[in-house]
C-alpha cells in the first residue's frame, strides 16, 4: 500500500493499494530543473482527477516510479525484498528501449500541420486583453480603438485586406509552431517491460508511463492537412481516464506511419485491408440532417430572422454543412472484425482509427430510435472499463451477429 499523510489544521490520510494505482506522472518545470526536484502526480481509477500530487527530489520521484512499477510487475513479490531490491538499483539506470524521437523538422511540420484556428483565436484572446489592459493603464477608450480598426477595415483595398489576412495567418501559424515545440520538444518515447514511457516539453518537462496491462484501446487521427502530411496524432485510452482532463491525456505526435505500427505491437497490429468492412447506412445521412441540420435552424430562425432581418440567412450554411459531415463520414466509415479485435475507421475532414481488443470490453450494448426500430436499424456501443466505441446506424441483423459475438468473448475472458 501506499499511505500518504498530509494537512496541518484539518489533517488527512490517503491509503491506495499498490496494484489499483493506474500511473505514476513526473513533471519538472523550469524552476524543478533547476532545483533537482520533481512533481509526482498519481492516479488510481474512480477518480475524477489526480489523486495525489507532491514534490519530490528528482531521484526520489524516479525511484518511487520503479517502485510502484515494480510491484504492479511482480504483486506476488515481498514488498521489504522490493525495497531491498530497490535500494540496489540506482535510481539514473534504465533498460529502456527507445522508440524514436521527436528532431527539428518533425516539430516545424506538426506545427504547420497544426490547428490555426485555436491558434488564431488565442492571438485575438490575447490582443483583446492587450488593449484592455493598455486600457486601463492609460486611461483612454477600447471602443474607440475597435472603431478606428473597423473604418480602416472599410476604406481599405481589398489588397490591403488580403496583405492583413496574409500576416494574421503568418502570426497563427507561427504561435502554433511555438506551441507544438513548448509542448513537444524534447519529446522521447521509449518501451520499458512493463509499459511505454514519454518524455516531452521544452521548458516544462512531463514525463508520462503508460502501463500495457492498463490500455483499453488505442487511436490515431488526423486532420486534412496532416493526412496530406501523413502526419497522426496516437491516443492511449487506459482504465481511469478521464475525457474531460486534458492535461495528462497520453497523445503522442506521429510523423511517420510505420511507428503506428510499432506501437501496435503490443496491443494488437492493425487489421488487414483484406477484411470486408460493415458500413454504416444511408439513413444516417437524412436522419443527421433533419435532428441535427434542419431543426435547429427550423427553430432559431424565426428569432434570429425578426431580430437581425435577412442577413440571419446565412443560418442556412449550418444544414449544408451538416449534409457535407454526414455524407463524407457516412461514406469513410469502416467496422472491421477479427477474431482478437476489431478496427474502425472513421472521420469528416480528416481521418480516425481505432482498435479494440474483444478481451477488453466489459459490455456490449445496442441502441434504438423509434426510427431505427421502424427500419431495422440500431446502434451498437461497446463499453470498456472508462469510454466507448459506438458503431451507429448498422442494420438490426448486424448488431445482433457483433453483440453474441462480443458476449462471447467477453465470457470467455
Amino acid at each position: 500500500e501506499m499511505v500518504v499523510k498530509k494537512g496541518f489544521f484539518s489533517r488527512q490520510q490517503l491509503v491506495i493499494p499498490l496494484h489499483r494505482i493506474q500511473s505514476v506522472h513526473i513533471e519538472e518545470s523550469w524552476l524543478h530543473q533547476l532545483l533537482d526536484l520533481a512533481q509526482v502526480s498519481i492516479d488510481s481509477p474512480g477518480t475524477s482527477k489526480t489523486e495525489i500530487q507532491f514534490t519530490l527530489h528528482k531521484t526520489d520521484a524516479e525511484s518511487l516510479r520503479k517502485y510502484v512499477s515494480a510491484h504492479v510487475r511482480q504483486p506476488e513479490t515481498n514488498l521489504e525484498e522490493e525495497a531491498l531490491l530497490l535500494e540496489k538499483i540506482p535510481a539514473n539506470t534504465s533498460t529502456e528501449k527507445i522508440l524514436f524521437q521527436l528532431g527539428t523538422n518533425d516539430l516545424v511540420r506538426l506545427g504547420i500541420s497544426a490547428n490555426h484556428l485555436e491558434a488564431f483565436f488565442i492571438l485575438v484572446t490575447f490582443g483583446f486583453s492587450a488593449l484592455d489592459n493598455l486600457e486601463r493603464a492609460f486611461n483612454f477608450e477600447f471602443s474607440g480603438v475597435l472603431r478606428i480598426i473597423s473604418d480602416m477595415a472599410a476604406n481599405s483595398t481589398g489588397a490591403a485586406l488580403s496583405i492583413v489576412a496574409i500576416i494574421i495567418l503568418l502570426i497563427a501559424i507561427l504561435i502554433s509552431v511555438l506551441r507544438i515545440t513548448l509542448r513537444y520538444g524534447r519529446f522521447v518515447m521509449s518501451e520499458t517491460e512493463n509499459g511505454y514511457r514519454i518524455q516531452s516539453g521544452l521548458i516544462n518537462l512531463k514525463e508520462k508511463i503508460i502501463p500495457f496491462s492498463k490500455l483499453q484501446y488505442i487511436s490515431w487521427s488526423n486532420n486534412w492537412l496532416r493526412n496530406k502530411l501523413d502526419i497522426y496524432l496516437l491516443k492511449f485510452h487506459s482504465i481511469g481516464e478521464d475525457p474531460t482532463q486534458q492535461k495528462w491525456s497520453i497523445k503522442v505526435p506521429i510523423t511517420r506511419p510505420t511507428f503506428i505500427d510499432e506501437l501496435l505491437q503490443y496491443y494488437h497490429p492493425a487489421l488487414s485491408t483484406e477484411i470486408t468492412p460493415i458500413h454504416v447506412q444511408g439513413a444516417y445521412i437524412f436522419r443527421r440532417l433533419l435532428i441535427v441540420g434542419l431543426l435547429p435552424v427550423c427553430i432559431v430562425m424565426p428569432i434570429v430572422l425578426y431580430n437581425f432581418g435577412w442577413p440571419a440567412l446565412w443560418l442556412l450554411v449550418w444544414p449544408a454543412y451538416t449534409l457535407l459531415a454526414a455524407l463524407l463520414f457516412q461514406k469513410k466509415f469502416q467496422l472491421r472484425v477479427a477474431e482478437e479485435a476489431l478496427q474502425v475507421k472513421r472521420g469528416v475532414f480528416g481521418n480516425e482509427h481505432i482498435v479494440l481488443r474483444w478481451n477488453k470490453m466489459q459490455s456490449v450494448s445496442i441502441r434504438q430510435s423509434i426510427y431505427q426500430r421502424k427500419h431495422q436499424l440500431a446502434s451498437l456501443r461497446f463499453n470498456t472499463a472508462d469510454v466507448y466505441v459506438e458503431i451507429p446506424f448498422i442494420t438490426l441483423e448486424q448488431a445482433h451477429v457483433l453483440r453474441d459475438y462480443a458476449v462471447a468473448k467477453i465470457e470467455m475472458n
